[in-house]
């Protein structure tokens, strides 16, 4: 799933389990790690190969802890004033939404990293 793709569904779902796991593939640097459905039908995310065995991934809940989408920020942002340009885009869309819900504040922060990490600042 693209960064754009990722973004539209931001905005049109909300925060959810499923788009943190989104979110932490698209993320991902190694490569290592992709969609897995275990015997029991359940969806997880894995690391790992078939010789050296597959272990499942656990992933903060970026769209819905503000400590989770921050901490995200801080460690896709190389310096410090990009970190803040994205977390004040993030309070921006917030607030240009009209949402007066602080609990979906990290939504808006994660979409801002996004775009950012899209324009490839």
């Amino acid at each position: 799933m693209t960064k754009a793709d990722l973004i539209a569904r931001l905005e049109k779902e909300g925060g959810s389990r499923e788009l943190d796991a989104e979110i932490h593939l698209a993320l991902d640097e190694t490569g290592n790690m992709e969609w897995y459905v275990a015997r029991d039908g359940e969806e997880m995310i894995v690391s790992g190969d078939d010789i050296h065995g597959r272990k499942p991934v656990n992933f903060p809940k970026y769209t819905t802890s503000l400590d989770a989408s921050i901490a995200l920020c801080e460690q896709k942002t190389e310096t410090r004033e990009q970190f803040i340009e994205v977390l004040d885009k993030g309070v921006d869309l917030w607030i240009a939404s009209g949402d007066e819900d602080y609990r979906t504040m990290p939504k808006y922060v994660v979409i801002a990293l996004l775009r950012a990490l899209e324009d490839g600042k």
